[in-house]
């Protein structure tokens, strides 16, 4: 039967599937503890989106510095490194590699189940893997565990019995094609469009004439965005096709994936309860609310994490990763994957609305460690 094919893959490597994950979970796990000691926040990347789409006043600045960062961090990768598969980088991957293997429907569906899920069970796997397994809040085990799953079962059946697959060897980015003999060649656009796109978001938090306070703020938040970028393009995350071969269970399965959301979770274990237990606050915050997460586990957030797995093990991109690379890859994850992300989060804001008291069966983790069912 015919395998989902990703052109120029190249064959699994245990030196380069453990070790830079590892190094980029560390620095992860470095920028989300920075994140947490700084202004008591719990990294949500999907959340800071939203906050964008709904211009959330109160963390409209934190949104758009953090994402400011992510794009720094890429931009510079990307010039320094360039794009490249089996050659000598491995930050990046080409954009043949990056487009192949899902079609139009399927980069749709992908997005839409990922930024439904993302509301629905209201994290991703940043907020809920790392910040929310590191504090041994259960909610956040069983929501991650539900969504990696459901993406492992969904991805290996569509391996075996293909689907949302190109057809035919057609290739979306041939028909997007302008001069771009101004910036230089082919592969120097993507990092100006990149970098102005960070000058432009930095340009909006000066001109919104913050205090000294704030701006001290903006500038620091865009150094943890920057850090956490890093992370994403060393542990190689931010490559479709690594992703995707951890959601596929056989031969070629790379624990890529895994390594990096492992070793950040496992990292702020210590900083976290270091930092929950000893510090009075956060030092330019005011409480660690945000971390004062629920513990119950309805069926709402049980569905919301099984979408979001589908949909991460479909398109090979969750929130983070999709937010560092859109300037690169046009048109499927800037014309394709952001948008459905942004329409799913909608949906499942609205069905949240609805959702307060949802009928039929909720499963609630008591303080016994406990599940139960109301």
């Amino acid at each position: 039967m015919a395998k989902i094919s990703f052109s120029g893959s190249s064959s699994f490597n245990l030196h380069v599937s453990v070790t830079y994950p590892f190094v980029g979970g560390l620095l992860l796990c470095a920028a989300v503890t920075l994140n947490a000691w700084y202004k008591g926040k719990r990294t949500h990347l999907a959340k800071a989106l939203y906050d964008i789409i709904e211009v959330d006043r109160r963390n409209l600045n934190y949104s758009l510095s953090i994402i400011a960062g992510l794009l720094l961090a890429t931009g510079i990768g990307l010039e320094k490194y360039g794009y490249g598969f089996n050659g000598d980088t491995y930050l990046f991957e080409s954009r043949e590699t990056f487009n192949s293997g899902l079609d139009l429907l399927g980069w749709l569906f992908a997005g839409l189940c990922v930024g439904l899920g993302t509301k629905l069970a209201c994290g991703d796997e940043i907020s809920d893997g790392v910040c929310g397994i590191s504090r041994y809040n259960k909610r956040s085990m069983f929501t991650i565990g539900a969504a990696l799953a459901s993406g492992l079962i969904f991805g290996t059946i569509r391996d075996n019995f293909p689907f949302f697959v190109e057809q035919n060897s057609y290739d979306f980015s041939y028909d997007f094609s302008f001069n771009t003999d101004w910036l230089g060649s082919s592969s120097d656009w993507p990092v100006h469009f990149a970098l102005i796109c960070t000058a432009v978001l930095v340009a909006i938090l000066v001109i919104s004439n913050p205090s000294r306070n704030e701006l001290r703020d903006i500038f620091v938040h865009i150094g943890i965005g920057f850090l956490f970028g890093w992370g994403l393009l060393i542990s190689g995350i931010t490559r479709r096709s690594t992703n995707l071969a951890f959601f596929i269970l056989g031969e070629s399965w790379d624990p890529a994936l895994g390594v990096t959301l492992g070793t950040a979770t496992l990292g702020c274990l210590i900083t976290f309860w270091l930092l929950l237990t000893k510090a009075r606050g956060p030092y330019a915050g005011d409480s660690f609310d945000e971390f004062k997460d629920p513990n119950v586990f309805d069926l709402k957030t049980l569905l919301g994490a099984i979408i979001f797995g589908i949909g991460w093990s479909t398109g090979g991109l969750s929130p983070s990763v999709a937010l560092s690379l859109f300037p690169y890859y046009i048109p499927q994850a800037l014309l394709m994957f952001i948008p459905s992300l942004i329409v799913g989060q909608l949906v499942g804001n609205h069905i949240n609305k609805k959702w307060q008291h949802p009928p039929g069966i909720q499963l609630s983790v008591d303080n016994e460690k406990h599940i139960q069912l109301v």
